[in-house]
């Protein structure tokens, strides 16, 4: 119990705050005591006279045992059993959901074309139908599971875009490049091949580079970015035209050089050698019943041969830092460049024949070489 306040007037509003009268109400009733910050006491002793007698009740009161009611836990759910789908499942549904998407375009196409139709004829709003309403219809048209149709949709449509076409995507405009530059692209790396220069594809991409300077879609390539969407690009319109490693002229020959290659070459195999081949592309009349010896091909059918691997090769190899085994563009359908390994050797051989007369020769040789030759000069 609190102790008593000295001010009478304070101790009656105390009583009838404890008694649940309001502090300024019973501040009022006994005069006002103590002014405006009388009120803070009031209310302060009020509630501890109150808690106070409370707790006087609580210890006062008998304990009655109170019975506990017997509680039956339910059993927990059982745990379901995740269930995967096969890969078979996962392909037919992401097929299934490029259908319905597709069928959602041209519902929603035309419900935009219906839209554009209504507003032209000034039967849309509440003369006619409301967006809601063509909402609706193109809705219920749509299979089980696609994203809805609003009425929201069809009015920023209305107000953005082309009826009938798909909504533009948000952001900066593009300038998409045409397909003509990616064809002119692919005739120029199978022309560069055909010239003894396979391209690599950042070649290529310079090139593309330099016939877009100065336009506006010269920012289209600038990024390493864009440039890979455009070498995919090249390669998906210009089907013919894929990548391989380059390899130098004279290996190919040393690979094809072998003692194994040579004996089946000449002397059959699966395509029956060297002389079936010819008898193949016509350079030579089958055998007849008997004939042996040696054969000549005629001159006139010599000039239809030519050795493509002597073909508009270079024979410097300067400049090209990513060496022989570089991925380039090759047309398969056209005959392989390549480079050749070339040594340039320098002989320099002084003679002195007399104290006062000295000759200088200097001999510089380049060689082709079709194997690598250890030389050691002593």
């Amino acid at each position: 119990m609190p102790r008593p306040a000295l001010n009478d007037d304070v101790n009656r509003a105390v009583e009838m705050v404890a008694n649940g009268a309001a502090p300024r109400t019973a501040w009022n009733a006994c005069g006002k005591p103590n002014g405006e910050s009388g009120i803070i006491n009031i209310r302060s002793r009020g509630r501890k006279l109150k808690r106070s007698r409370e707790a006087e009740q609580a210890d006062a009161t008998p304990d009655v045992p109170v019975a506990t009611p017997e509680v039956t836990l339910a059993e927990p759910p059982a745990k379901r059993r995740k269930v995967h789908n096969t890969a078979k499942q996962t392909e037919q549904l992401a097929k299934r959901k490029v259908e319905d998407d597709a069928v959602r375009k041209v519902i929603y196409k035309q419900a935009t074309r219906d839209v554009a139709a209504a507003r032209s004829a000034g039967t849309l709003g509440k003369s006619g139908k409301t967006y809601a309403d063509f909402a609706a219809t193109a809705h219920a048209l749509l299979p089980e599971g696609c994203k809805p149709i609003t009425a929201r949709a069809l009015t920023n449509h209305a107000g953005r875009h082309v009826p009938g076409a798909s909504p533009k995507k948000p952001g900066r405009a593009q300038t998409q490049l045409p397909d003509a530059l990616f064809e002119a692209a692919g005739s120029y790396a199978q022309l560069r091949q055909v010239g003894g220069h396979e391209q690599k594809p950042r070649e290529t991409m310079r090139a593309m580079q330099a016939a877009i300077k100065g336009t506006a879609m010269e920012k289209e390539l600038a990024s390493a970015q864009q440039q890979k969407r455009a070498k995919r690009k090249l390669r998906v319109l210009n089907p013919d035209l894929g990548t391989a490693t380059r390899a130098d002229v004279d290996e190919r020959r040393h690979q094809w050089l072998t003692v194994s290659n040579l004996r089946t070459w000449f002397n059959g195999g699966l395509s029956g050698g060297y002389e079936g081949t010819l008898e193949k592309h016509g350079f030579l009349s089958k055998r007849k019943a008997g004939e042996t010896g040696p054969r000549e091909i005629p001159a006139y059918k010599r000039r239809r041969m030519v050795n493509m691997d002597e073909t508009h090769h270079e024979m410097n190899n300067a400049g090209d830092t990513s060496g022989s085994r570089a991925n380039v563009l090759r047309d398969a359908r056209l005959g392989q460049a390549g480079r050749r390994k070339v040594c340039t050797l320098t002989l320099t051989l002084t003679l002195t024949l007399t104290p006062a007369l000295t000759l200088t020769l200097t001999l510089t040789l380049t060689l082709t070489l079709s194997l690598p030759l250890p030389l050691t000069l002593g």
